[in-house]
């Protein structure tokens, strides 16, 4: 919270209302102070014409009993504000809250939070029995920064083609994100004039640890003929 205004963090603390109650108190100035000394002094100088005020004495008690209760009403006016006001910044934060959840939520997946994840493919030459191609990886970081590898293998509807040459291509983790290019090869068995791919699935995974952490299908069709 720490883009939070100075003086809102006592609204997250313990006995908010008693602490916004004790800042009003302590910062008296001359909006408050000024007002009960004229209030004072006109019913003093009212007194004194209609003969209330016998002496000095009387003057002085009359001018800081209406002081007094001049702070005392901004002290009980404090009083009443400090829940209101406790409460309303609350639901200002609530509302801004479920604003930027609404914006994020509205935001396609690729553009929330940063996750795991392949955007951007692009063929860069498909000829014969070699596809290139190159892809955006992002990678969380959730399984430290080495021994992390993607691998591409091709795929028939869900099925690994046989003839598939897996590819695998270290990652460089600056930043966690950074374009990466790739090769696959394909040679149909004998007997077999062609073979058909429908996707490329993309994984990333720990090499070290041998885990697969995350897979993704990228769709692309390609027909291939045996030389």
């Amino acid at each position: 919270m720490s883009g939070l205004p100075p003086a809102s963090h006592k609204y997250l603390g313990p006995n908010p209302v008693r602490s916004q109650i004790c800042s009003d108190v302590t910062d008296f100035s001359k909006t408050q102070v000024i007002p009960s000394l004229i209030m004072a002094i006109g019913a003093f100088l009212y007194a004194y014409q209609t003969g209330q005020v016998t002496s000095l004495g009387n003057g002085i008690k009359l001018v800081g009993f209406s002081i007094l209760a001049g702070l005392l009403f901004y002290f009980v006016l404090a009083v009443i504000r400090a829940p209101f006001i406790v409460v309303g910044w609350h639901l200002r934060q609530l509302s801004a809250l479920s604003l930027k959840l609404a914006d994020i939520s509205a935001l396609p997946l690729e553009q929330r939070a940063p996750a795991n994840s392949f955007s951007g493919f692009r063929v860069i030459s498909d000829e014969g029995l070699r596809l290139e191609f190159e892809v955006w990886y992002f990678y969380d970081g959730a399984l430290g920064d080495e021994n992390i590898c993607i691998y591409s293998l091709l795929e028939n509807n869900g099925v690994a083609l046989g003839c598939g040459q897996r590819s695998d291509e270290a990652v460089s983790i600056i930043g966690h994100q950074a374009l990466a290019r790739m090769t696959l090869t394909c040679t149909p068995t004998e007997g077999e004039t062609s073979i058909k791919s429908t996707h490329i699935a993309l994984t990333l995974e720990h090499d070290e640890k041998d885990v697969l952490f995350y897979r993704q299908l990228i769709p692309y069709e390609k027909i291939w003929k045996a030389s």
